[in-house]
C-alpha cells in the first residue's frame, strides 16, 4: 500500500539515487531516496518521527518494478522523539467504531542486527485518544525482545492491571528466533486494527 504510494508520490521530477543493494550475497542494482529529504510528502502519512534522512530510504530494485522496500535506520546518537528513539511512518488514518483496517508487510531483520538488544519495537498500532489525554501501551505490537520476536497485546485490562509495566499479552513468539543462523530473517507480519469509539 505505502509502496504504490510513495512509487506515484515520487514519478516526475525527483531524481532517484542509483546503488547497489547486497542481499544474501548478491549484488543488487537499486535506486535510493530518503523519505524526509528527498520525497518529503506521502499523502496520508506522517513523516514527523524522521528524526533525519538516513531514518527511512525508499528503495526501488529496477528490474523488479513490483519490488519495493523502505528501510529504517536507528543509531543509538539519535536524539529522542516522544520518549523514544524511532524511525516511523504513522498511517493518519483513524479507523471508526466497527470499521476494519487490514496492513500487510514483510520486515528483514539483517544479519548483523544485535540480538542481544533488550527491545526494539519492528512495528505497533496505537489507539486514538482524546485531546490531552496520556497516551497508553500500544494495543498491538511487533516485538524483538532479547532476540525473540513477539506480537503483544495491551488492552484497558490489562493495563489497569499491571499499571502498563511488562510486556501485556504475548499472542505470539518465535523463540527460535534467537538462536537462528546468522541470516538475513524475513518476518511476515499482518496486522489488523478495529475502529474504536472516541
Amino acid at each position: 500500500m505505502l509502496a504504490s504510494e510513495m512509487s506515484s508520490a515520487t514519478s516526475g521530477d525527483v531524481p532517484r539515487g542509483p546503488g547497489k543493494l547486497v542481499f544474501r550475497g548478491v549484488p543488487i542494482e537499486a535506486q535510493e531516496e530518503s523519505v524526509k529529504c528527498d520525497i518529503k510528502h506521502v499523502s496520508g502519512v506522517s513523516l514527523r518521527r524522521l528524526v533525519d534522512c538516513d531514518s527511512a530510504t525508499y528503495i526501488t530494485i529496477p528490474k523488479k518494478t513490483e519490488l519495493s522496500v523502505i528501510r529504517f535506520e536507528i543509531r543509538p546518537e539519535n536524539p529522542e522523539i516522544n520518549q523514544g528513539r524511532r524511525a516511523e511512518l504513522r498511517d493518519m488514518l483513524d479507523a471508526v467504531a466497527g470499521e476494519e483496517v487490514w496492513y500487510r508487510f514483510s520486515t528483514l531483520v539483517p544479519r548483523d542486527f544485535p540480538k542481544g538488544a533488550p527491545q526494539v519495537v519492528v512495528a505497533q498500532w496505537h489507539e486514538q485518544l482524546a485531546q490531552g489525554e496520556p497516551s497508553r501501551r500500544p494495543p498491538l505490537a511487533h516485538r524483538l525482545v532479547d532476540g525473540v520476536f513477539i506480537v503483544t497485546l495491551w488492552n484497558d485490562e490489562t493495563y489497569d492491571r499491571s499499571d502498563g509495566k511488562g510486556h501485556g499479552i504475548i499472542l505470539f513468539q518465535d523463540p527460535g528466533y534467537a538462536s537462528a543462523p546468522s541470516m538475513n530473517t524475513f518476518i511476515g507480519l499482518c496486522g489488523h486494527q478495529s475502529g474504536k469509539e472516541t
